[in-house]
């Protein structure tokens, strides 16, 4: 069915790609990659006189796409949850025992948050203490609403989820307001590229659009066979995603080593483990067989020579 919509929708672009919009003003109107892995930044605009909630889709392809939002709460919020670790590891270190709530951190001295920061946050921890993931969820007092969620991989350094890259993007934009939305579209072969973004904007009362930001790029990646073997250790991000049934992880090794990949739930529970051994370098691929799992999100942690990466994947039943 999602399928099914989303040829409808593309569909519906071609008599809706030329029409001006009524909620939102998007620039620029077209996106033009002329790179194998290029960052272009587009503004929205809400001219609707009204709230507007957005949200960002990439068409095609699923796997080459990235979303990024500059969101001042995330940015803050990504600090706040690198102060959380560090105050949780001098509470244990100090008291030998993991403390129960962020409010006994705070209580003790161990944290200082802005009152308006720990309005906006809920924060937790899960995992072995010391923990392996911290966690953010927006209250209502955010300005992009409640429910929106940040993760801080202690071990990966690395920040996930609201405001950080992903394939979807969803924003509240208020009356007059200007947002910036960078986008990386990875173009994977030789030719021509095409794609749309799809942007569905809302207002409270029901109004709003469905447009559609084209994607073109043309690469010609002439290299060498030692340009073939990766300059370094990456995860490309899984496709599709979200998914119902099966989805894929590619990933890039700079040389040969034993690298584990292992899917986690956000409490940092161990699901499966998804491969573990020797992988030779270049490229490979992993598949994560949902027909057994619960709809829900989950994180993806690849580990080699001492590199660590994660990403999300969202089921969808």
């Amino acid at each position: 069915m999602r399928k099914l919509i989303i040829s409808l929708m593309l569909i519906l672009s071609i008599f809706s790609l030329d029409t001006v919009a009524q909620t939102l003003s998007i620039n620029p109107e077209e996106l033009l990659f002329s790179r194998q892995l290029e960052g272009i930044e587009i503004e929205l605009e809400n001219i609707s006189g009204e709230p507007l909630s957005v949200g960002l889709v990439g068409i095609f392809p699923w796997d080459s796409m990235q979303f990024e939002v500059q969101i001042p709460e995330s940015r803050h919020c990504q600090a706040a949850l690198k102060d959380v670790r560090g105050a949780l590891s001098e509470y244990f270190e100090e008291q030998g025992e993991e403390p129960e709530t962020v409010e006994d951190l705070i209580r003790e001295g161990y944290l200082d948050l802005e009152e308006e920061m720990f309005e906006m946050w809920e924060f937790t921890w899960s995992g072995l203490f010391p923990p392996g993931w911290i966690f953010a969820v927006s209250t209502s007092e955010m300005p992009d609403g409640e429910g929106h969620r940040l993760f801080y991989d202690v071990q990966g350094h690395k920040m996930l989820g609201y405001g950080t890259w992903g394939t979807q993007v969803w924003i509240q934009i208020d009356v007059d307001e200007v947002r910036n939305i960078l986008v990386r579209y990875y173009m994977r072969s030789d030719g021509p590229h095409n794609g749309h973004i799809m942007v569905l904007s809302s207002t409270a009362g029901g109004e709003g659009d469905t447009l559609f930001i084209p994607i073109v790029g043309d690469v010609n990646r002439a290299v060498s066979e030692s340009q073939l073997i990766p300059s370094g250790f990456e995860m490309s991000a899984s496709y599709p995603n979200p998914f119902n049934s099966q989805t894929i992880i590619n990933y890039k090794l700079p040389k040969a080593m034993e690298i584990e990949l292992i899917l986690y739930d956000l409490k940092g529970r161990h699901v499966r483990a998804l491969y573990s051994g020797h992988a030779t370098a270049a490229h490979g691929s992993v598949t994560i067989d949902g027909s057994e799992l619960a709809s829900g999100e989950y994180i993806v942690k690849m580990v080699g020579n001492g590199a660590a990466l994660n990403q999300m994947v969202v089921l969808i039943k």
